[in-house]
């Protein structure tokens, strides 16, 4: 019979542990996650896909996916708080901090505006600070690696569902958008791109699990890999030339070298089923296409234009930038909108603009920061997965801005809790090698 010593020190140190010693790591590492917490937690997981549908006996800015925020709030500080006796709040992670900076930069910028923006501002304020808040309790619940799993599983599924009803066209789930390239479809009132972005996300997620997820039963992994196709297939039609290279080069990363379970054959097998059909897809709808043809030829006047605009107003204010929301006013002045607003399509671009180099430097290291420890988990259950998302997140951010929407909040999360999940792990192995050195 093995020893305790060596079958627990297996366990804690386990790239890929089974379910059983999931569960185990999470009473070993911290205190098990309690039902209503979990549950809640994949009730948000599986409402995000569907955020922007109203519940329809309540306002239209009240969502499904707003309902179930507030309820997994509500439920986590029922559990985690210091009066409960067993758990406390969780710690304030690295990445955290320096996003708290950045927030705190925000709120000082908001004693030099205008009381014209006060009531935009402060929605905007109000978003971040709540995003912080979903950020610090969910980067320590997905430290517990079944939780982890269940939860981007949930979300692809959810995804996977919202995809399949507007490839069917049922009721409500689609919109089509024409333009001068050519029709492109959304659905719930998302943009198009972020749309993309979203399934994006989702498809990686399906590929990630099926191949380094610890998925053992081979339909199971198959139905997973097939999930995959209507959410390209949606990626497609949206026209979305950031969500397709984005995901392109996030599954890229499932090729870089991992000490978890080798999926070569598999990998490669599935490399090729993406590029026949997203090829496939691109004949039959060549907006997207189009669009590529179009910024290749150089006519794309409008984000030139918007490029343009920004470098020159991060260069007359660099330190302090031109405060939250007014960016948004002289942005759309400078680009011909006399009485319009204009984003910045570019989420580096914006926080120079929105707080200049003093306020962006903090967010952009807790993106490394974040960035950091999804490479650092790159061995562990979930492996190249919130690497991959990570890679996706990035790219869609360069052009266009994502710094309030909560699926990238939750990929930050995510790559922060592998991270610290990581360090755990080595700081196990450490205290069992010195013990083991000792006897």
């Amino acid at each position: 019979m093995m020893p305790v010593s060596q079958s627990l020190h297996r366990e804690l140190w386990s790239p890929s542990p089974s379910r059983a010693q999931s569960a185990r790591m999470a009473t070993i590492v911290g205190r098990p996650i309690p039902t209503a917490v979990r549950w809640s937690a994949l009730a948000l997981a599986a409402s995000l896909p569907f955020e922007a549908a109203s519940l329809g006996f309540t306002s239209s800015s009240f969502s499904f996916a707003k309902l179930s925020g507030l309820l997994f709030i509500a439920s986590y500080f029922f559990f985690y708080n210091p009066l409960s006796g067993k758990r406390s709040f969780p710690a304030c992670n690295q990445p955290l901090r320096y996003f708290l900076v950045y927030l705190l930069i925000c709120l000082v910028h908001g004693l030099f505006l205008d009381s014209a923006y006060w009531g935009q501002y402060l929605s905007v304020l109000t978003t971040t600070a709540q995003l912080l808040l979903l950020f610090w309790t969910t980067s320590s619940l997905l430290q517990n690696s079944q939780l982890a799993r269940q939860f981007v599983l949930v979300f692809a599924v959810s995804s996977t569902l919202l995809a399949l009803g507007m490839l069917l066209a049922l009721p409500g789930f689609t919109v089509a958008i024409e333009s001068r390239m050519g029709e492109r479809i959304t659905s719930l009132e998302y943009n198009p791109n972020f749309l993309a972005f979203s399934m994006a996300l989702a498809a990686l997620i399906a590929a990630g699990i099926a191949l380094e997820g610890g998925i053992r039963q081979r339909y199971q992994k198959w139905l997973l890999l097939s999930g995959m196709l209507p959410l390209l297939a949606i990626v497609v039609r949206t026209g979305s030339r950031a969500g397709i290279v984005g995901f392109a080069l996030a599954f890229a990363v499932y090729f870089f070298p991992s000490r978890a379970k080798r999926q070569g054959k598999t990998l490669v097998l599935l490399a090729i089923a993406v590029v026949t059909f997203t090829s496939a897809m691109i004949v039959i709808y060549p907006t997207i296409l189009t669009r590529f043809e179009e910024s290749y030829a150089g006519n794309i006047v409008n984000r030139r234009q918007i490029n343009q605009a920004s470098l020159s107003m991060v260069l007359e204010r660099p330190l302090l930038g031109w405060h939250p929301v007014a960016l948004w006013e002289e942005l759309g002045r400078r680009t011909g909108q006399v009485w319009g607003t204009k984003d910045a399509h570019n989420s580096f671009f914006y926080l120079l603009l929105e707080v200049g180099v003093i306020g962006a430097i903090p967010y952009i290291i807790g993106i490394y920061l974040c960035l950091y420890s999804a490479w650092r988990g790159r061995n562990g259950p979930l492996a190249r997965l919130p690497m991959a998302l990570m890679v996706c997140v990035l790219c869609a951010n360069l052009a266009h801005t994502y710094l309030t929407r909560k699926p990238q909040w939750l990929v930050l999360a995510l790559a922060a809790a592998v991270g610290s999940a990581a360090a755990q792990r080595e700081k196990n192995h450490l205290a069992f090698s010195r013990r083991q050195s000792t006897l």
